[in-house]
């Protein structure tokens, strides 16, 4: 089946500069981006920090064709309890 858009998945590592635990893992990141048939674009990112105390954020950030954010939410977790969300709308001034 052809889709008229694009999906792109990854995985980043978080590492430290921590004196006696450089290049160890600290955190990752998994995201996925996809492109649409217009040229816009969707990135969504689940974001894990495990030093204490550990953080989780899940974001989801819009661009239009024109390449610039037309919204974007954000959830935090710090601790393993909800810290905070928000939701941006950007807009031509």
């Amino acid at each position: 089946m052809s889709r008229p858009h694009r999906t792109l998945h990854g995985e980043l590592l978080y590492t430290s500069r921590a004196p006696g635990r450089e290049g160890h893992e600290r955190g990752r990141e998994f995201f996925t981006t996809t492109t649409h048939a217009d040229g816009s674009r969707t990135l969504q990112a689940h974001c894990e920090i495990d030093d204490p105390p550990p953080v989780v954020r899940d974001v989801t950030l819009a661009f239009g064709p024109h390449g610039r954010p037309t919204d974007c939410a954000v959830r935090l977790s710090v601790g393993d309890r909800f810290a905070g969300s928000s939701w941006f709308r950007f807009r031509e001034r």
